[in-house]
Protein backbone atom coordinates (compact mmCIF):
# COMPACT_ATOMS: atom_id res chain seq x y z
CA UNK A 1 0.00 0.00 0.00
CA UNK A 2 2.65 2.37 0.77
CA UNK A 3 4.11 1.83 -2.56
CA UNK A 4 0.67 3.19 -4.38
CA UNK A 5 0.05 6.19 -2.06
CA UNK A 6 2.31 8.09 -4.42
CA UNK A 7 0.79 6.66 -7.82
CA UNK A 8 -3.13 7.27 -6.56
CA UNK A 9 -1.57 10.80 -5.16
CA UNK A 10 -0.13 11.51 -8.81
CA UNK A 11 -3.72 10.24 -10.29
CA UNK A 12 -5.70 12.46 -7.65
CA UNK A 13 -3.22 15.27 -8.95
CA UNK A 14 -3.58 14.19 -12.25
CA UNK A 15 -7.65 14.40 -12.14
CA UNK A 16 -7.70 17.60 -10.39
CA UNK A 17 -6.04 19.36 -12.80
CA UNK A 18 -7.47 17.93 -15.82
CA UNK A 19 -10.73 18.85 -13.95
CA UNK A 20 -9.62 22.56 -13.31
CA UNK A 21 -8.41 22.82 -17.00
CA UNK A 22 -9.57 20.75 -19.56
CA UNK A 23 -7.49 23.07 -21.92
CA UNK A 24 -4.30 20.83 -20.39
CA UNK A 25 -6.17 17.71 -21.48
CA UNK A 26 -6.40 19.14 -24.95
CA UNK A 27 -2.86 20.25 -25.16
CA UNK A 28 -1.51 16.46 -24.14
CA UNK A 29 -3.70 14.82 -26.66
CA UNK A 30 -2.62 16.91 -29.60
CA UNK A 31 0.90 16.00 -28.53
Amino acid sequence: MTKQQPVAASILALATSLAQGSGLEGTFHSQ
